[in-house]
C-alpha cells in the first residue's frame, strides 16, 4: 500500500478554502469560554511493529534532502543522497504510525498516520529563517516582547524561561523560530504537522478540526539549549482571522497543542474573538492550531481505470486531506462532518494525465460513510524486479526521469519488485533510475510509447549492502527466506581484539576466539530472532569473516544446518550479513587509580577502585566504561548529583524501583549512569560475578542534539553500546 503525505502533515479540512463554505453547518458543541480547560493525557509509548514504512524528505522546491534523521519509536536512520528512507520497523502509537523528522536550519516534522504496512510517505521540510512561512528574532529574556509575523502576533513574558532539559531558570538571550500557517496560504497543507488532523478533546472524544491557523514556536538559547515557557508563565497568541472564514464566527474556538510522541492535537486552551482578531494563553509551546472541533465522517471508494481495473497506490485527495488506494484501488478519508468538500485525483499524481477528475463530497452527517467511486483514464506502467545476485539485500529505490523530469519515485517491495505508470500521452525517452540499498545508482534507457512495458529481471550485485538474507532448505526440498532491511542491522563489536559479535535485535552471532588474521570459523552460534525476541533459527555454524577496512563493514557468509521455527526438521542454512564495525573495546581490570584511565576532561570525580574498565572506539565515540560490583544505588545518585550539576541535556531517564539510567549529553559529549539491584554479567570478563552500577563517558559522540539520539542509529542502540560488554538479557535469551 502506498500512503504519500506531503507537508508538515498537508492532512487538514478548511471550511474557508471552498466556494461552498457558507453551507457548512456549525459544529453543536461549541466550547465554553468560562470552562478551564483540561488537557488529556494519551498514551505516548510506541510500540515497534513490523510494518515497512518507506519514504522521501524534501525541501518547498522539490529538491532531495538528504542527512534527514528519521526516527519511529527506538530507530533512527537518515535519509540518502536521494533523501529517501526505508524502514522494516516502525513506532505505533495507538494504532497510529509516528515519524519525527530532522534537520539542522530546518522545522522539526512528526508524522502520524494510521499504521499500514508498504507505504510511502513524501515529506517536504521548511527551513528556518525569513520566508512567506517563517521568521526567527532574538530578545533578551528580562524583558517582555512582542513577536510577529505577518498578521499573527506573540506576546513573550518577561523573566518567564526555563531550560527545558533541567527545569532549571534561565536569564539570557532567547532565540524564537516561528512558523505561521495561515489557512488560505497555498502551503499550508504541506507545512503542517501530524497526519490527519485527528484530535482529543478534554472529554477523550476524538474529532476531526478545520483549521483558522496555526502557529510553532521554537525557543533556544544563546548555546543551542531548548526553551520553554517557566511554570507560571504564560505567553498570549493573537491570531489573525482568515480571508473568507469571516462568516458567521463563534465567540471562541479552541486552542490545540500538537503531542508530537502522540502524533495528536490535544486541545488546550480557548481563544476569545476581539474584532478581527482570536486571543489565547498557552503555559508552553509546541504547534498550536486554532481549531474549530467537527465530529468525524468518513468517505471512501474505488479508483478504477477505463479497463475496471484498480488504480493502485494512487492518492485521492479531499480538500486537503490524502487517501492512498490500496491492492483492490480502495480508499477511505476520514473527514470532519458538517463541511461540503471536494475529492480530487490530482494530473501530477496520476501520471500528469489532462481531464482531472473530481467530485463533489456534500455536507455529510456525523459518524456516516459517503461512497465515491473514480473512474481514471489507462494509463501504460513499466514493472520488473531488481535482483541482487550477491544474495544481500534487493530493496531499492526506483524513479523515471524524462524531459527533465523526476517522475513517480517509489521503492520496491522486498523482494525488489516494482510498477510505476508512465506519463500519458508521452512517447519518446525516457531513463529508469535505481539506487541500491549501498547506494550505487543504475540508469536504464527506455523509450515510451504508450504501452506496458516490463524490464524483467534486473541483476545487480550489491556485495556491500547493508543487511541481509538467510536461505533455509528443508529435507522435503521447500525453502524459506528471511531477509534483513538496512535498518534492523545495528552494528558489529569487537571486544579485546579477539572476540567479535554482532549486537542487533533479531541476529545474535558471536566468534569468541577471533583473529583478524582468520577468516573461517566453525562452530559459531548463530541466531535469528523475531521482533519479540523469539528464536526463528538456531544453529552452530560455518562463518566466513571478510573486513573491508574502507568501507568500516563486516561481511559474514554463513552455512550450516539449522533448527527453524518455519520446519520441525533441521534444514540446510546459507546467508550473508554485511553489519558496520561500530565499535572497539578494550578491557582492565581492577583498577585502583585514575591516572590509568583516560577520562574525558569533561568526566564526573568517579569512585575507586573500579572493577572493570574498558576503553572504546569507533562509531560511537571515544572514551570509557566503568563497571562496579558494588549493588549499593547511593553509587548511582550520587554521580548523578555531580553530573546535575554539568549542565548538560538529559537525552532520558528511566527512574525504576530496580533499575535506573539517565543519559546526559551537551554537544559530541555523553555520560551515561546504570543501576541495575539484580546485577548482570559482563561478556569479556574472566568471572562470572554480578557487577550493578555502570558509568560511560564518551566524546566525539555522532549524537543529535535536537532528537537526542544517535544519528547514525538510534536511543536504544546508544543504551545498548553502553551495555555492549554486559550479558544483556537478550543475549542470554539468545544462547539459550
Amino acid at each position: 500500500m502506498k500512503r504519500i503525505i506531503i507537508g508538515f502533515l498537508g492532512i487538514l479540512m478548511i471550511a474557508g478554502c471552498s466556494d461552498n463554505s457558507k453551507t457548512d453547518t456549525p459544529d453543536p458543541e461549541q466550547p465554553n469560554p468560562d470552562l478551564e480547560i483540561t488537557e488529556v493525557t494519551v498514551n505516548e509509548k510506541p510500540e515497534m511493529k513490523t510494518l515497512i514504512l518507506s519514504g522521501f524528505v524534501k525541501d518547498p522546491q522539490g529538491n532531495q534532502l538528504a542527512g534527514v534523521t528519521v526516527t519511529t519509536g527506538n530507530v533512527t536512520m537518515q535519509t540518502n543522497l536521494a533523501g529517501a528512507f526505508r524502514l522494516d520497523q516502525v513506532g505505533v502509537v495507538s494504532q497510529r504510525t509516528v515519524i519525527h523528522c530532522s534537520k539542522e536550519g530546518y522545522f522539526n516534522i512528526t508524522r502520524s498516520l494510521e499504521q499500514a504496512d508498504e507505504d510511502i510517505w513524501e515529506i517536504i521540510m521548511y527551513p528556518k529563517g525569513e520566508s512567506d512561512l517563517s521568521t526567527s528574532a532574538t530578545f533578551t529574556s528580562t524583558n517582555a516582547t512582542k513577536l510577529q509575523i505577518g498578521k499573527m502576533k506573540i506576546n513573550m513574558p518577561q523573566n518567564g524561561y526555563r531550560i527545558e532539559s533541567s527545569n532549571k531558570s534561565y536569564t539570557g538571550n532567547v532565540t524564537a523560530d516561528i512558523i505561521y500557517l495561515d489557512p488560505n496560504n497555498p502551503s499550508f497543507s504541506a507545512a503542517m504537522p501530524g497526519g490527519d488532523l485527528i484530535a482529543v478533546r478534554q472529554d477523550n472524544s476524538n474529532v476531526s478540526l478545520v483549521s483558522y491557523g496555526i502557529v510553532g514556536v521554537n525557543l533556544s538559547s544563546g548555546d543551542g539549549q531548548q526553551l520553554q515557557l517557566a511554570d507560571g508563565k504564560t505567553a498570549t497568541l493573537t491570531y489573525p482571522i482568515p480571508e473568507g472564514m469571516d462568516n458567521n464566527l463563534p465567540e471562541s474556538i479552541p486552542l490545540w497543542y500538537f503531542n508530537e510522541k502522540a502524533g495528536l492535537w490535544i486541545e488546550a486552551g480557548i481563544a476569545q474573538r476581539v474584532g478581527n482578531e482570536y486571543t489565547g494563553e498557552v503555559k508552553h509551546f509546541s504547534y498550536y492550531n486554532l481549531d474549530d472541533p467537527k465530529r468525524r465522517a468518513k468517505v471512501e471508494g474505488k479508483v478504477m481505470d477505463c479497463k475496471n481495473r484498480p488504480v493502485i497506490g494512487k492518492k485521492v485527495i479531499i480538500n486537503h486531506s490524502p487517501g492512498i488506494t490500496d491492492a483492490q484501488g480502495f480508499y477511505s478519508i476520514t473527514v470532519p462532518s458538517g463541511t461540503s468538500m471536494t475529492a480530487t485525483v490530482r494530473s501530477e499524481d496520476y501520471g500528469y494525465y489532462k481531464n482531472v477528475v473530481s467530485h463533489t463530497i456534500p455536507a455529510l452527517d456525523a459518524e456516516t460513510t459517503y461512497t465515491q467511486n473514480f473512474q481514471l483514464p489507462c494509463l501504460s506502467s513499466i514493472s520488473g524486479q531488481i535482483v541482487n545476485t550477491c544474495e544481500s539485500n534487493s530493496a531499492s529505490l526506483v524513479w523515471l526521469e524524462y524531459n527533465g523530469i523526476i517522475y513517480e519515485e517509489t521503492y520496491t517491495k522486498t523482494n525488489g519488485l516494482f510498477s510505476i505508470s508512465s506519463p500519458e500521452d508521452y512517447t519518446g525517452p525516457a531513463t529508469l533510475k535505481i539506487r541500491t540499498s549501498s547506494e550505487n545508482t543504475i540508469s536504464i534507457d527506455l523509450r515510451l510509447n504508450n504501452k506496458d512495458l516490463n524490464i524483467g529481471i534486473i541483476n545487480v550485485c550489491e556485495e556491500n549492502a547493508i543487511g541481509g538474507t538467510f536461505i533455509f532448505t528443508f529435507p522435503n526440498g521447500s525453502t524459506r527466506t528471511y531477509e534483513f532491511n538496512p535498518s534492523q542491522m545495528e552494528g558489529v563489536i569487537r571486544l579485546n581484539g579477539n572476540t567479535l559479535m554482532i549486537s542487533s535485535e533479531n541476529v545474535y552471532l558471536e566468534i569468541p576466539d577471533y583473529s583478524p588474521e582468520q577468516s573461517q570459523y566453525s562452530n559459531v552460534s548463530v541466531a535469528i530472532l523475531d521482533d519479540n525476541g523469539n528464536p526463528i533459527m538456531i544453529g552452530e555454524m560455518n562463518v566466513d569473516v571478510n573486513f573491508i577496512p574502507e568501507k568500516g563493514i563486516y561481511q559474514f557468509d554463513i552455512t550450516g544446518k539449522g533448527n527453524t521455527t518455519y520446519n520441525p526438521q533441521p534444514g540446510d542454512v546459507k546467508g550473508r550479513i554485511n553489519v558496520y564495525l561500530v565499535i572497539d573495546m578494550v578491557n582492565h581490570q581492577n583498577v585502583t587509580s585514575i591516572q590509568d584511565i583516560d577520562l574525558p576532561s569533561f568526566a564526573p570525580t568517579v569512585p575507586t577502585p573500579i572493577d572493570l574498565v574498558s576503553h572504546v572506539n569507533g562509531r560511537i565515540g571515544q572514551g570509557v566504561i566503568l563497571d562496579y560490583k558494588n549493588p549499593d544505588v547511593e553509587i548511582f545518585n550520587q554521580i548523578k548529583k555531580q553530573a546535575d550539576l554539568l549542565g548538560f541535556d538529559i537525552l532520558w531517564f528511566d527512574d525504576g524501583e530496580d533499575s535506573k539510567e539517565i543519559c546526559y549529553q551537551q554537544g559530541d559529549k555523553v555520560i551515561q549512569l546504570s543501576y541495575d539491584a539484580q546485577g548482570f554479567t559482563l561478556i569479556g570478563s574472566p568471572d562470572d560475578e554480578d557487577y550493578y552500577f555502570e558509568i560511560m563517558i564518551l566524546d566525539d559522540c555522532k549524537i543529535d542534539f535536537e532528537e537526542g539520539r544517535s544519528v547514525h542509529s538510534n536511543k536504544m542502540i546508544l543504551k545498548q553500546w553502553g551495555h555492549i560488554n554486559r550479558t544483556s538479557q537478550l543475549h542470554k535469551k539468545e544462547k539459550q
